[in-house]
């Protein structure tokens, strides 16, 4: 399985021996967790650096789409990089949860908006929670039917 998964990635795969011992396999099993983990680390960091490229980034953003639940790090981590000073709602439907994320730049505070709050706030239309700090909070929620409803309430409180 994990071999099938690197393949979709274009990442090696590792062989195991016909005649390998129960801690041989369990070493490259190991290895091959941690090389698929960077691999897929690897993919959301290109995608979310896709998406991001396709938004406006001088203006408040609600980005709600399907992923694995690397892509919402790597979402904050790109907004992060390019200096982002407005308010971001971040929903990433990874088809079993939403992982919710929010970043507060510096006018998004001035303008009152606190990423915390607004997971406080926000996580709960879907059965979640969530918390952190006025400028960066996560949360996650289990009801992935109230997405539309989250986005909708995530962009009424970035445009008030």
């Amino acid at each position: 399985l994990v071999n099938a998964a690197l393949q979709k990635l274009d990442a090696d795969t590792f062989q195991v021996a016909d005649n390998a011992s129960a801690d041989a396999v369990k070493a490259i099993a190991v290895e091959a967790d941690k090389s698929l983990k960077k691999a897929q680390a690897a993919g959301a960091a290109k995608m979310a650096n896709a998406m991001l490229a396709e938004q406006d980034l001088g203006k408040n953003i609600v980005l709600s789409t399907e992923g694995p639940a690397a892509l919402l790090q790597e979402l904050m981590n790109g907004l992060k990089q390019q200096q982002f000073t407005n308010a971001a709602f971040l929903i990433v439907d990874d088809g079993e949860k939403l992982f919710l994320g929010a970043l507060c730049g510096n006018d998004a505070k001035s303008a009152g908006h606190m990423a915390g709050k607004l997971i406080q706030t926000l996580a709960p239309i879907a059965g979640g929670n969530g918390g952190g700090k006025p400028d960066m909070a996560r949360g996650a929620a289990p009801d992935r039917t109230k997405i539309s409803e989250l986005t909708l309430q995530a962009t009424g409180a970035l445009n008030t």
